[in-house]
């Protein structure tokens, strides 16, 4: 099986591990938070309550589910679900619109960090008629030796 068209993973990588967490919150875009941070104090500090909603939530998951703390780097596929009026975001907005999910995934304790050693990040939307929210899946990636150089 070949990578996904529209993120890039690869279903077929190997990985030691897989979980996936269903939220029932859908993630903000990101002209939402940006218009969020101006104005008023209340309006700058809509990026922390999307975050720490979202680290509240994965935490129950990770006890829930007995998710243990990552070892090296996982792979997060986001997937955005929308229903009734809702439209797809462009890429800039729904990447965007993660980054309070991806800080929050940090502070659960789900990934060491968001830097590009420790997570392989990917994106999707789709409709769908039962509800909005979000899909995430974790994957621990199992590394590749390292080469010998002549």
């Amino acid at each position: 099986m070949s990578a996904c068209p529209y993120c890039g993973a690869d279903p077929a990588a190997p990985v030691r591990a897989r979980w996936r967490i269903s939220l029932p919150l859908e993630p903000p875009s990101q002209n939402e938070i940006s218009s969020a941070n101006r104005g008023s104090v209340t309006q700058r500090r809509a990026y922390r309550r999307f975050r720490d909603g979202y680290a509240l939530l994965l935490n129950a998951w990770k006890h829930r589910d007995q998710i243990p703390a990552p070892q090296g780097k996982r792979r997060v596929i986001f997937e955005r679900v929308y229903s009734g009026r809702g439209k797809p975001r462009d890429k800039g907005n729904l990447i965007g619109g993660m980054k309070p999910l991806l800080d929050a995934l940090v502070i659960a304790g789900l990934l060491v960090d968001d830097d590009e050693a420790h997570v392989e990040d990917h994106y999707r939307q789709r409709r769908c008629a039962s509800g909005a929210g979000v899909i995430v899946r974790l994957e621990d990636l199992i590394a590749e030796p390292a080469r010998e150089q002549k």
